[in-house]
């Protein structure tokens, strides 16, 4: 253990409830913008969507590295395995913002 980080907690139970706090931010921000009309419905829904799956990712790897840090299991194999659930976090969080089609960088011809 290299951190008393308490008990045990669902990483699952942890990304539904980010999931939901994400939705529900992101959509009280993109619907003023829609509202305003600096987006369209479809941007606002899609970039709703978007910060909802990456809040969840992010939480359910922040909880993975704090339940990683705090297991009884040897110093080198928390750190890799927290290392594993930061890198999974990062990457995830990279191929949301930048591999999901985004209407605004379609351009027609």
């Amino acid at each position: 253990m290299i951190f008393d980080t308490g008990a045990t907690r669902s990483i699952l139970g942890h990304a539904v409830s980010g999931g939901i706090a994400s939705l529900m931010i992101s959509g009280v921000y993109n619907y003023t913008k829609f509202k305003n009309g600096e987006i369209s419905l479809e941007n606002a829904l899609q970039h709703t969507f978007k910060a909802a799956t990456e809040g969840a990712l992010i939480t359910a790897c922040a909880v993975g590295v704090a339940n990683a840090l705090g297991s009884q299991k040897d110093v080198l194999n928390n750190l890799l395995e927290s290392g594993a659930y930061l890198a999974l976090g990062v990457a995830g969080s990279y191929a949301i913002r930048n591999f999901c089609v985004d209407s605004q960088k379609i351009t027609s011809r």
